[in-house]
């Protein structure tokens, strides 16, 4: 039997017959549950207009929809919080069927000297000060309280094994200290909610892909786990977290899936066989 994939009609080439079927698609409001999902991170730059989107992940028929929470764009003044940006984003993805998942991030220049003022300090992890440690713990819970019962998926930091996202130098130890700060307030703001961690970018692809100095890609023949996870996939923080999220940058998605899966789902087993993995 040959499938003929052009065009909206699938002509099925069957013997000396010709069978015309049109496929029926579901929306996303109208399926209750998807693995997939897609990514409209970088709102919080304010560099595109999300509206645009919505009534396209709808005709999807995906289920999830991953966002960044933009510390900086929140709170511009010290103590004040503006969601109002950010609530337009999660309204919109509820009213299409689709589930939130929401990554705490980034840095925020009016609690770090060393920023750029008003930046989006994507690799400037507020963890080097007490000042900075405790904006944060306060940002995080006023972010959690605004958005309970409406997202219950929370992903602590965005590829903090990347040099991009972690400017003094990629260090597991310090990122499990910002998910033991971070992962307690997702969970006591609300029993529902579910703590996501890890977001590496760095499991299938060589650490230097992700250096600013450098230009090229350079693909690891042999994906795994590294250093960054086992400094940072400690005991006391096994217990914290619910899922472990990574990112496949290879030139095929599914390059070394099955391989990289298996290493990573053994390594898990070790402290916590219960969190998932995305």
């Amino acid at each position: 039997m040959l499938l003929n994939l052009v065009g909206p009609e699938r002509k099925l080439h069957r013997a000396d017959k010709t069978i015309e079927k049109r496929l029926t698609f579901l929306t996303s409001d109208q399926i209750s549950y998807s693995p997939i999902g897609i990514g409209m991170e970088k709102n919080d730059t304010g560099s595109y207009n999300p509206a645009i989107g919505y009534p396209h992940i709808n005709k999807l028929g995906v289920k999830w929809v991953r966002i960044q929470s933009g510390w900086f764009r929140t709170e511009k003044e010290a103590g004040v919080y503006d969601f109002a940006w950010l609530d337009d984003i999660v309204d919109n993805i509820l009213s299409q069927g689709c589930t939130p998942w929401m990554c705490l991030c980034y840095g925020n220049s009016v609690y770090d000297d060393t920023a750029v003022p008003g930046s989006r300090a994507t690799d400037h992890p507020p963890i080097y000060t007490q000042d900075a440690r405790l904006a944060w713990q306060r940002y995080v819970k006023a972010c959690l309280a605004h958005f309970k019962g409406r997202v219950h998926y929370y992903e602590i930091w965005n590829e903090p094994d990347g040099t991009h996202c972690w400017g003094q130098g990629v260090n597991g130890a310090e990122y499990a200290d910002l998910v033991r700060i971070t992962a307690p307030l997702i969970r006591q703001a609300d029993s529902d909610n579910k703590v996501i961690a890890g977001c590496m970018c760095n499991l299938v692809r060589m650490q230097t892909f992700c250096d600013e100095d450098y230009v090229g890609v350079n693909f690891d023949s042999d994906p795994g786990i590294g250093p960054f996870f086992q400094n940072w996939y400690q005991k006391d923080v096994a217990q914290m977290i619910d899922y472990v999220t990574f990112h496949s940058y290879a030139p095929r998605p599914e390059q070394k899936m099955n391989e990289l899966y298996a290493a990573l789902r053994k390594t898990l087993d070790m402290y916590n066989p219960n969190i998932g993995i995305i």
